[in-house]
Protein backbone atom coordinates (compact mmCIF):
# COMPACT_ATOMS: atom_id res chain seq x y z
CA UNK A 1 0.00 0.00 0.00
CA UNK A 2 3.04 2.40 0.95
CA UNK A 3 4.07 2.04 -2.52
CA UNK A 4 0.66 2.54 -4.48
CA UNK A 5 0.81 5.83 -2.56
CA UNK A 6 4.65 6.53 -3.43
CA UNK A 7 3.81 6.14 -7.02
CA UNK A 8 0.57 7.85 -6.90
CA UNK A 9 2.27 10.88 -5.61
CA UNK A 10 5.46 10.28 -7.90
CA UNK A 11 2.70 10.53 -10.96
CA UNK A 12 1.37 13.83 -9.77
CA UNK A 13 4.46 15.68 -8.90
CA UNK A 14 5.39 13.99 -12.59
CA UNK A 15 1.95 15.38 -14.32
CA UNK A 16 2.44 18.73 -13.01
CA UNK A 17 6.34 18.89 -13.86
CA UNK A 18 5.09 18.10 -17.47
CA UNK A 19 2.74 21.11 -17.21
CA UNK A 20 5.70 23.18 -15.75
CA UNK A 21 4.78 23.82 -12.03
CA UNK A 22 6.10 21.72 -9.04
CA UNK A 23 4.46 21.93 -6.28
CA UNK A 24 8.09 22.93 -4.68
CA UNK A 25 8.76 25.61 -6.91
CA UNK A 26 6.95 29.42 -6.75
CA UNK A 27 5.95 30.31 -10.94
CA UNK A 28 8.72 32.84 -11.30
CA UNK A 29 11.29 32.96 -14.12
CA UNK A 30 14.96 34.41 -13.65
Amino acid sequence: MKQEYAESVAARIIEQLEQGTAPWLKPWKP
